[in-house]
């Protein structure tokens, strides 16, 4: 969902995102009497803030900080840049 082109340069916007996420793991513990698998899963919220600038030739750039909350009891964060093509 873009929240919409800076005012002073249409080609620059800054991007936000929320949703949820559906996942499934399996988790291995190991102790005395061997090791025990457990399957896990469940529906969590994630969250992204990001920029992109496009230049008049369809070539972007985009850079996006992600936050996923709660996947097997742990908070991730994925950052990621991306240069993408307009045909």
């Amino acid at each position: 969902m873009p929240l919409g082109p800076a005012p002073y340069d249409d080609r620059l916007a800054l991007v936000a995102k929320a949703g949820i996420i559906a996942w499934q793991a399996t988790e291995t513990i190991i102790d005395s009497d061997g090791n025990v698998d457990k399957d896990k899963d469940g529906s969590d919220v994630v969250l992204g803030l990001g920029i992109e600038y496009k230049w008049p030739n369809g070539i972007a750039i985009r850079s996006d900080w992600e936050i996923y909350k709660g996947i097997v009891d742990e908070d991730y964060e994925l950052n990621t840049v991306a240069i993408t093509y307009d045909f």
